[in-house]
């Protein structure tokens, strides 16, 4: 992916997709029902890694916003983010 798809784009439910500065991968914010992720109904919102296909839900679009700045529930970024923040 070379940039960020738009919502509407194809990809159902998607609110909006970010570059994480720190991994370069890319993080997408949906709606866990139209986008046919399974969640708690008192979880509608979703934060995906497209890269390593981690998800978590929210509660409000706000945490799932907040999630995709920092993708440190992803375990693979996760790791790539403790190596670059390592001299």
């Amino acid at each position: 992916m070379t940039s960020a798809p738009k919502p509407g784009a194809g990809y159902a439910g998607l609110v909006e997709m970010r570059k994480c500065r720190v991994t370069k991968d890319y993080i997408g914010v949906y709606r866990s029902a139209e986008a046919g992720l399974e969640a708690d109904p008192d979880l509608p919102w979703s934060t995906v890694c497209e890269s390593h296909s981690y998800i978590v839900s929210h509660s409000t679009l706000a945490n799932a916003r907040a999630a995709a700045s920092y993708p440190d529930w992803c375990e693979e970024c996760s790791a790539k983010m403790n190596t670059k923040e390592t001299p």
